[in-house]
């Protein structure tokens, strides 16, 4: 495990992405930190300071294979660099020149307590950025094509409140979740994108199960969710919760989505990536979601060593995490504490 960066707790991490040669940090202040190796096998890094100050907290950080480097400024806009212009051997202490692009809709200082955005740059999938409002005003942004939609009044979008708000977004779908009294919570999906849609898909969670504490959008059969320390899988077909078996408590997570190693056109392994309180990193396949079946189990993948490190997730933040693949199918995790930003590399074997 290395400690890339020591993170300052008044200024949580709100943005994380990860590649094989570079990691980007996104903060509530608005600053941009980019990570890069210094040679391709090298197991160093260094950083750039790409922003030191933004108007809103950094919602989404993408780069792409043209070294542009896109970060999201909460309902404002998007920042955009163009890494082949940057010195790097230069201390950038005030920010690197970058260009602008607004969102569709106005933006006024009144809106920004109650909107939400997210941006979805998943593996395979078009990098998009949905911006709601209170109201139900949604301006979607097509990061590949430079293009903007404005919705008003999008349909059947509940209008967010103390209690009710977007939780996750999959580049197509939104998932909602509604406080109830007891700690009961109540999520719904959502379709945003080529018109609002109502997917008529409801989950009331238990108070017993322990507070939410993530979402993952997986595929079109199951999303992902955390209650307290226990990952379970919201099944779309049967409309149910199904307990992942024999994972151990997890405190963060995210998954990897892999081809089997057989060369045909099998189905995508789901592999869970997990940190424990204690600091434990650990990977596993998720067994059982191709079929039809009440039960899902989880297969602990071969790790080289032990982690020592005692993680700390004391001051309730909505800490991230994100992981990768290299070419070598060799995991990267990347993933911030209360202490700092920590990476973890060719720990495992899948």
């Amino acid at each position: 495990m290395v400690l890339l960066a020591v993170t300052d707790p008044s200024d949580p991490v709100t943005s994380l992405w990860v590649s094989p040669d570079n990691l980007l940090l996104g903060t509530a202040s608005g600053c941009v930190r980019l990570f890069f190796r210094t040679s391709s096998e090298a197991r160093t890094w260094q950083s750039v300071l790409l922003c030191k100050r933004s108007p809103e907290a950094i919602a989404g950080l993408l780069m792409n294979d043209q070294n542009e480097v896109f970060a999201v400024v909460g309902d404002v806009g998007i920042l955009r660099w163009d890494l082949r212009t940057l010195e790097y051997d230069k201390p950038l202490v005030k920010g690197c020149r970058h260009d602008r692009v607004d969102f569709a809709m106005e933006h006024k200082w009144n809106h920004c307590p109650h909107s939400t955005t997210f941006l979805d740059a998943s593996e395979g999938n078009e990098p998009r950025i949905v911006v709601i409002r209170q109201n139900g005003e949604c301006c979607l942004t097509d990061l590949n094509k430079r293009s903007q939609q404005l919705m008003d009044s999008v349909g059947p979008l509940p209008e967010m409140d103390t209690k009710t708000v977007p939780y996750a977004f999959d580049g197509n779908r939104v998932v909602y979740v509604t406080k109830r009294y007891g700690g009961k919570a109540d999520l719904r999906l959502y379709k945003v994108w080529d018109g609002s849609q109502d997917l008529r898909l409801y989950m009331r969670i238990e108070a017993r199960k322990g507070p939410l504490k993530g979402i993952r959008m997986l595929n079109s059969e199951f999303i992902a969710v955390l209650l307290n320390t226990t990952v379970y899988f919201w099944s779309l077909k049967t409309n149910t919760l199904i307990p992942l078996d024999s994972c151990p408590k997890v405190e963060i997570f995210d998954f990897i989505k892999t081809k089997t190693s057989d060369g045909t056109d099998s189905p995508t392994r789901v592999i869970l990536v997990g940190v424990t309180i204690k600091g434990v990193v650990f990977m596993g396949d998720c067994i059982g979601m191709q079929e039809s079946t009440k039960r899902i189990s989880f297969s602990a993948c071969t790790a080289k060593r032990k982690q020592g490190s005692v993680a700390r997730f004391h001051l309730d933040y909505p800490y991230c995490i994100t992981s990768c693949l290299t070419s070598q199918a060799v995991p990267i995790i990347l993933y911030n504490d209360d202490v700092g930003l920590h990476l973890e590399e060719d720990m495992f074997q899948l």
